[in-house]
């Protein structure tokens, strides 16, 4: 259950950290965004599953998707319906033979998803798929546990990818696995309509950037600032590998090394995070020279900004920072919050800039001011003597 008061809200205080050793991690956080140069990848295969009783239609979607990655980016690309009869047998029998035909150091193994999927929070230890849900929302007839069909994916060599369009879908990342970049949150809902479905906007996205190299982070900041504009019904959601950079997608033989313009969406949609500093007068200079040196510019939308600090034990900032970097910075990190995605900077000092250049205050009337006396107040005065 959701609160206005988490838990963390009761402490104190939070392990800090030294500000040069947060600009480390967002340094990290920026590598890791950064598409690899050349092609790490001999091999891409991209396999989509759906339900041979799927009630939303999803194949005609999931089919032009593989087109994508099959047309535009070159990759080995199929397809499998899940039957309903046996449907766990088949799926983890196809999931077997596909990572052994495609596994090895430089091969990267994408999976697909389109369907229903149960409820599933960050403790739950099940999380089921079905090709129908009733008006509840509940799973009708056949379903697989997910958590037990993974290990035939992930149990080959090579990077993994996965690609989940339905409900729950970061349910996919509750362990140290691979990188997960779907249409919804945990106990979230995913769109019902296919046109403004999380497929559809990556569809569109990887249409856009038309194979030039990209990672799986930077697609995914692509995707959310452009939420609005595609009008998904949900947000959507990517978690990285564990200290590993995020996945680098692009055309397996890229002319002349060529990696593509920068595509990423030029907005001020940022994240806001509060980060503990050990520090009791944090280096501002410092850390505005360090974002000078480190941060390429052109290549992040936005810059990574102290808007405010404050004292307590220590010091507390608010930052802002380029969504690609908050999507890649350590989940298990106490010292940094997340607080709230934003458009803009802090704005309250330009709004106190405002007030000051409007009509003056008339200065408040004195004790003898004529505005402290009641209307016809003489009529009733009193005599004293």
């Amino acid at each position: 259950m959701s609160s206005a008061k988490p838990k963390h809200s009761f402490r104190v205080t939070k392990t800090p950290k030294r500000l040069q050793d947060f600009a480390g991690n967002l340094k990290k956080a920026l590598e890791d965004t950064r598409a690899r140069a050349g092609n790490p990848y001999d091999t891409v295969a991209v396999l989509a599953i759906h339900w041979g009783n799927d009630e939303m239609g999803e194949e005609a979607l999931e089919q032009e998707l593989l087109a994508v990655f099959s047309d535009i980016y070159g990759y080995k690309t199929e397809s499998f319906t899940i039957p309903t009869v046996a449907s766990a047998v088949a799926l983890h029998e196809k999931l077997a033979i596909w990572t052994s035909e495609n596994h090895g150091p430089r091969t990267l193994r994408i999976l697909v998803y389109s369907g229903h999927a149960s409820d599933a929070g960050t403790t739950s230890v099940a999380w089921y798929f079905g090709g129908r849900a009733s008006s509840t929302g509940q799973l009708v007839g056949p379903r697989i546990d997910w958590f037990n069909a993974r290990h035939n994916v992930e149990v080959g060599e090579g990077d993994v990818c996965y690609i989940f369009d339905c409900c729950s879908g970061g349910a996919a990342a509750l362990y140290d696995g691979p990188e997960v970049i779907c249409a919804s949150g945990w106990d979230q809902q995913a769109a019902a309509s296919l046109n403004s479905s999380f497929t559809r906007a990556l569809i569109d996205t990887l249409k856009g950037l038309d194979g030039a190299t990209e990672t799986i982070a930077g697609i995914y900041s692509i995707l959310f600032r452009s939420a609005h504009q595609s009008q998904v019904s949900a947000c959507p959601v990517h978690v990285q590998r564990q200290g590993q950079p995020s996945i680098t997608l692009g055309k397996l033989r890229p002319a002349d090394g060529n990696t593509g313009d920068d595509k990423r969406t030029k907005t001020e949609h940022r994240v806001l995070l509060s980060v503990h500093i050990k520090d009791s007068k944090p280096d501002v200079q410092a850390w505005n020279n360090w974002l000078s040196k480190n941060l390429p510019p052109g290549l992040l939308s936005a810059v990574v900004r102290i808007e405010s600090i404050f004292r307590t034990s220590s010091s507390v900032l608010l930052v802002t920072i380029p969504i690609e970097l908050w999507t890649m910075l350590d989940l298990n990190d106490e010292s940094f919050s997340f607080v709230a995605h934003v458009q803009s900077s802090n704005i309250l000092p330009a709004l106190e800039r405002s007030l000051q250049t409007q009509l003056p205050f008339r200065p408040g009337p004195g004790a003898r001011s004529a505005e402290n006396t009641p209307p016809h107040s003489h009529k009733y005065r009193k005599s004293l003597g």
